[in-house]
């Protein structure tokens, strides 16, 4: 059996590339889960809590927290940029025991703004 080989000509490999190209770009930003509005996401929320609880710590380099998911992590969107954020972080103490530290945080997205405040933060004994 003698086959021979399809040679496409150039100008129907850069048309099929560019049909390629332009589905990849519309199923990256169907991905998108971001709102769009600009309003913060719930995984943003539980970064910046990470980072706020993180400062709190004896020995912040110690610090391993939970997935977003995971049981004993909620994040309360109060509307408006405004969370309460409930997880818990395993870190070492002064002692250099690890020990899992419950808190409660409250954030704000500044409006117009990539800047978060911390309210109150409580630690769970």
């Amino acid at each position: 059996m003698n086959e021979k080989k399809q040679n496409y000509p150039l100008s129907a490999r850069i048309v099929g590339f560019l049909i390629f190209a332009a589905i990849l770009v519309f199923c990256m930003a169907k991905c998108n889960t971001d709102p769009g509005d600009g309003s913060p996401t719930n995984a943003e929320a539980w970064y910046i809590a990470k980072q706020f609880a993180k400062k709190d710590l004896k020995s912040p380099a110690t610090a391993e927290f939970p997935r977003q998911t995971a049981d004993g992590v909620n994040i309360n969107d109060r509307g408006n940029g405004k969370y309460t954020v409930t997880g818990y972080v395993d870190a070492e103490n002064s002692f250099g025991a690890k020990l899992r530290q419950h808190f409660i945080i409250d954030i704000q997205k500044q409006p117009d703004s990539d800047k978060w405040t911390k309210g109150n933060i409580v630690w769970l004994r």
